[in-house]
């Protein structure tokens, strides 16, 4: 309980310190990924808050899609940290 309490207790901290990076746009190809029956286009339009460079997919699942599929979202990280995308 006490590890939870502690990450509570800092949140605010932590949502100011986000604001303030999120000042300056990273300018690397930033991944964001996806599901279609779950966050879907949001995971884009919000990496694009704090990223110029998203390179975004939407995968045909759900809420796990580690769980799911975890061949596919691997798929897609292993091809952009491999320059593909």
């Amino acid at each position: 309980m006490r590890i939870v309490d502690q990450i509570h207790r800092a949140t605010p901290t932590d949502g100011d310190q986000n604001i303030e990076s999120a000042r300056t746009p990273l300018r690397m190809p930033v991944p964001a990924v996806g599901s279609e029956h779950f966050i879907g286009a949001d995971n884009e339009r919000q990496m694009r808050e704090v990223a110029q460079d998203v390179r975004s997919v939407i995968l045909p699942w759900g809420h796990q899609l580690a769980e799911e599929s975890p061949d596919e979202p691997a798929g897609h990280y292993l091809r952009f940290f491999g320059g593909e995308l």
